[in-house]
């Protein structure tokens, strides 16, 4: 418990061993797109492990979805030595047109996006996984019958230099200007390295 730090949170850093929380301010986001948006002011709770450490992290997530682009689940930060941009990875719920939907954002140089319909019975939640595979990082969606969903492949993440750390753990956001705090709901979080 005594590794897990916190970024952009004024909150004391839950006990992840157990269900918890995370209180999510509006007007966060962790986006980037040409020709000028940088956002990374999320509140993120992780662990950092090297790049070449790390094998798989895995949560369940949930909340009260309500304005556009409210969001949570896992979140890796990825630092380089000497790079000008951090690269990362999120993926969890996140909601659009009037839906919670489970999403993918991969960041190299600029975002891309990616959408799978929920799974789960109560169409609000999501069990999610990141794992290291045959030199990449693939991204699955967990039904609630133990069926694995390949959402994405991170070919990129075998190109990472040796000093390359990850800020590995969960975030949320809410990028609407208004509409106050999200609580995010986390539960059977774990990370292996």
């Amino acid at each position: 418990m005594t590794d897990y730090q916190s970024s952009h949170y004024g909150h004391p850093v839950p006990d992840v061993s157990k269900p918890f929380q995370l209180r999510c301010p509006d007007n966060t986001d962790l986006w980037r797109i040409p020709p000028s948006t940088d956002r990374g002011n999320t509140p993120h709770i992780y662990r950092t492990v090297a790049a070449s450490d790390f094998k798989s992290a895995k949560v369940t997530v949930s909340g009260p979805w309500t304005k556009l682009y409210d969001q949570g689940g896992l979140c890796m930060i990825i630092e380089i030595p000497g790079a000008k941009q951090n690269k990362w990875i999120k993926t969890g719920i996140e909601m659009l047109n009037g839906k919670p939907r489970v999403s993918v954002v991969g960041t190299d140089t600029w975002s891309d996006w990616s959408l799978h319909p929920v799974v789960a019975a109560d169409k609000v939640s999501a069990t999610i996984e990141m794992v290291v595979e045959h030199d990449h990082l693939w991204v699955y969606l967990l039904g609630d019958d133990g069926e694995r969903h390949p959402m994405r492949e991170i070919t990129w993440w075998n190109a990472l230099p040796k000093d390359a750390e990850c800020k590995v753990g969960v975030s949320a956001a809410r990028p609407a200007s208004e509409g106050g705090e999200l609580i995010v709901h986390y539960k059977d979080f774990i990370i292996s390295a």
